[in-house]
């Protein structure tokens, strides 16, 4: 994986428009891979590196962009919530259910299940004892 994501990083500085997209899709993976294998500091690294390009490519081209944006942020959600940073979990979800709230008007077979799926991961946070009532 390090291999390709050197590749695309080449690529994507020869060629953003073409290979920056790419570049993200591969660190947003790796990110996946590292969480999976509890290498959270190299996933959390990976993944705000691709949200950082995924959010520069939304910029440019929402409807095509904006999906992987509300994905990468619920990946940073999950680390965060399995690092007990619930907060930071619950910023990163309600950004991402924003998202795909957005896109599910245009597309509900699409995002729909992401809806549900984000909404799901909210409610299971705990609540900060400050917020207790």
């Amino acid at each position: 994986m390090e291999e390709a994501l050197q590749i695309r990083r080449e690529m994507a500085e020869k060629d953003p428009e073409s290979y920056l997209p790419a570049l993200g899709d591969t660190l947003n993976n790796l990110g996946l891979l590292d969480s999976d294998q509890d290498r959270n500091v190299e996933a959390r690294k990976e993944y705000e590196e691709a949200l950082k390009i995924r959010r520069e490519l939304a910029e440019k081209n929402r409807e095509a962009y904006l999906p992987d944006v509300a994905d990468t942020l619920n990946n940073l959600g999950l680390l965060d919530c399995a690092q007990n940073r619930i907060a930071e979990a619950s910023q990163k979800y309600a950004e991402a259910l924003q998202i795909y709230e957005t896109v599910a008007k245009q597309n509900p077979e699409r995002f729909s299940a992401d809806v549900t799926r984000v909404k799901e991961l909210l409610a299971k946070l705990p609540i900060p004892m400050m917020q207790r009532h």
